[in-house]
């Protein structure tokens, strides 16, 4: 009796339906299991390709940015050679002479007459006297003020504005300052050195704030009424001899930044590069207009724990 049934069982068993039953489960288990790979190898094949893009925007934007900071860089150690060794040019003397004689003046200007360099703009000597983080109770200020005019030639030389850099500028403890912004009269001069000294780029380049006299990075003004400028400053202190002379600063345009966002995004491609300073703020999107991805409380947690062991996206 037992023999018939189990010999029933197995006709059962072996009978075709059960065996195209159980080759079709099996078919369908590797079938799940292939797919369920692919979908993995696309999904690390999307993120690396994904992360490639990011690092090749990453670098090229960096290398603009860089190119930049160089050129400040060599800005401020070509004026500290001068501020060594001034130029003994009449030219420059005469303007050393008008500044000595310009300076209780209100406003005044120093130039030399010609195309090939840029004017220094300066306030009297009440407007220093009435802040504490200016001074021209140094001895370097006549050479300084040479140094700023030899700067404004290679300034006026090298302004090809490449890498989002919207205008440079140095401005001296001494009152007064040098720019590649073309200015209209003596009252935007003025209001141009106010907010400039009062600035953090500026005042956090003392010796206390800035003990390694490196870079200092400004996203956003501290004043509201600033902000439509809508640039990111980034400053360099000038130093004669352990003295602090004035501050080399350069401003990038945001608006440059997000055309160059933008046009990194290829045809076809998904996704949305998005520019934040150290602190999470947005600098700039690929997005349109402003619409744009927010990250969420989670994903700023992630972002901001990375940022605090790597300095670069990813």
């Amino acid at each position: 009796m037992d023999k018939l049934m189990w010999v029933k069982k197995l006709r059962q068993i072996l009978s075709p339906g059960y065996v195209v039953n159980l080759c079709f489960f099996i078919v369908f288990c590797f079938s799940t299991l292939l797919i369920w790979r692919e979908i993995k190898v696309l999904e690390e094949a999307y993120v690396a390709n994904q992360r490639n893009n990011l690092e090749n925007v990453s670098h090229e934007f960096d290398s603009l940015l860089q190119f930049n900071i160089d050129r400040m860089i060599f800005f401020r150690n070509g004026m500290q050679s001068a501020l060594g060794t001034p130029l003994d040019f009449v030219v420059l003397r005469k303007a050393e002479e008008d500044y000595l004689k310009k300076r209780h003046d209100p406003l005044w200007s120093v130039e030399i007459h010609n195309r090939r360099t840029l004017p220094v703009y300066g306030v009297a000597d009440a407007f220093v006297d009435g802040d504490a983080l200016l001074s021209r109770d140094n001895a370097f200020s006549g050479n300084e003020l040479m140094a700023t005019l030899e700067l404004g030639y290679m300034l006026r030389l090298a302004n090809n504005n490449r890498g989002f850099a919207k205008r440079m500028l140095y401005v001296s403890r001494s009152g007064f300052f040098t720019t590649t912004e073309p200015l209209k009269n003596s009252t935007q001069a003025l209001a141009l050195y106010s907010r400039a000294t009062s600035a953090p780029w500026f005042t956090r380049q003392t010796q206390r704030n800035n003990p390694a006299r490196g870079i200092v990075w400004q996203t956003f003004p501290d004043d509201a009424s600033q902000r439509e400028m809508q640039v990111v400053t980034a400053s360099i202190p000038l130093d004669f001899q352990r003295y602090w002379l004035g501050v080399l600063a350069m401003d990038f345009s945001v608006q440059e930044m997000k055309t160059f966002l933008v046009n990194a995004i290829k045809t076809g491609e998904e996704g949305e590069y998005q520019l934040y300073d150290n602190q999470l703020n947005l600098i700039a999107s690929s997005a349109p207009g402003n619409v744009l991805t927010l990250l969420s409380p989670r994903e700023q947690e992630m972002l901001n724990r990375a940022s605090s062991h790597e300095n670069q996206g990813g």
